[in-house]
């Protein structure tokens, strides 16, 4: 794995040379040292750039080394590596690293979370466990149920922290800190080390981190909120009487994807949004991965745009565009553009191709910015 290769032991490197990966990303070449380091850190990096494997890889590797140098052993109930994330679908997502890296490396984990039942769980639980992947709500129900007890808590992980802090995630996840910042007390140690992971951070939730996890260091590659290098943008006027439907038809092959509308003109797609089921989700997900199947299009809200490991050629959406073109592959984004959006349009086509941060770019401010008298 490059240069990361002499911090990381065999085992690990196992892993990596069984997953296929020889060469580190941005976010890994950054992230990989500083956990190491017993860092507690936010890595900021677009979807799609290996953020999962920066923190797990050091982790891992950190829970090796306690084991030879502190005596510490895998006990029932008792995980040493916690990574919370805010939906059931990203959770399975992540889980499925652990699991790949855990034949080589030799540690335990299991999944907890929402829409599942909990006695397999705590029959999981029962077993000695190294890592807990799951949602807030699903660990929370574990703790209150006395299936994990926080006594070896050492590594916290939040992935998608913008979304925990920003959406209503706030209070379960101060109540999961709570316990671990009275022990740190007690011990006048920090006593757990946090990794926060995010695609996006708005200065607001970055404010709500940095109150709750004093003196965490934000690591953030270079290409974070900028244009993704392989992914083509294009932006498609509508003239004020253009249909964006009908707009989309043109732009969308008939092997793509919106609902009811691109189905009655015999585009087949699925559903992924608040209103379908956790379980039908599931399926869907899986129904728009088959390569096999004939369901090549996905209908999505923002609930898909949070770290979901999709692989898609062609997307219609502006700020989702690491959804496309992920690890090294190329995609296409179309944003059909009305006539209240045409600035914003040009001014975020402009900052792509000078290779600028369009993290601050909405219609306010560039409003604002060309005519400096323009109030709300």
């Amino acid at each position: 794995m490059g240069a990361l290769k002499p911090d990381l032991i065999d085992e690990v490197m196992g892993a990596l040379k069984e997953m296929n990966i020889e060469v580190p990303t941005d976010i890994q070449c950054i992230g990989v040292p500083a956990v190491m380091e017993r860092k507690s850190v936010v890595l900021g990096s677009h979807t799609g750039s290996g953020k999962t494997l920066a923190y797990l890889l050091p982790i891992v590797q950190k829970m090796r080394e306690d084991e030879a140098s502190l005596g510490k052993i895998t006990k029932p109930r008792r995980p040493r590596t916690i990574a919370l994330c805010p939906t059931r679908e990203l959770s399975e997502q992540v889980y499925r690293v652990p699991k790949s890296v855990s034949h080589h490396a030799r540690f335990r984990s299991i999944l907890v979370s929402g829409g599942s039942r909990i006695r397999p769980h705590e029959d999981s639980l029962n077993n000695a466990i190294d890592m807990v992947v799951g949602t807030p709500g699903s660990f929370l129900q574990h703790v209150e149920e006395g299936n994990i007890v926080y006594g070896d808590i050492a590594y916290l992980v939040l992935d998608e922290a913008d979304t925990m802090f920003d959406r209503g995630f706030g209070p379960d996840i101060r109540k999961f800190l709570a316990p671990l910042k009275q022990r740190a007390l007690k011990t006048n140690d920090q006593g757990f080390q946090t990794v926060l992971v995010t695609a996006t951070m708005t200065t607001a939730v970055q404010k709500l981190v940095d109150e709750e996890f004093q003196g965490i260091e934000h690591l953030r590659t270079s290409a974070l909120h900028k244009k993704i290098a392989n992914a083509r943008h294009d932006f498609v006027k509508l003239s004020g009487s253009e249909d964006k439907l009908e707009a989309l038809l043109q732009v969308l092959e008939p092997s793509c994807a919106v609902d009811h509308y691109l189905s009655e003109n015999q585009v087949s797609t699925v559903n992924y949004h608040g209103e379908v089921p956790a379980e039908q989700r599931v399926d869907n997900l899986k129904k728009f991965k088959d390569e096999e199947g004939d369901c090549p299009t996905l209908v999505c809200t923002d609930l898909a745009a949070r770290g979901l490991d999709l692989d898609v050629d062609h997307i219609d959406y502006l700020h989702r565009t690491g959804r496309t073109a992920r690890m090294g592959a190329k995609g296409k984004v179309t944003s059909l553009i009305s006539r209240k959006d045409q600035m914003l349009a040009a001014r975020i086509d402009e900052a792509m191709r000078n290779n600028e941060s369009l993290e601050a770019l909405t219609n306010d401010n560039v409003r604002r910015d060309a005519n400096p008298n323009h109030s709300r």
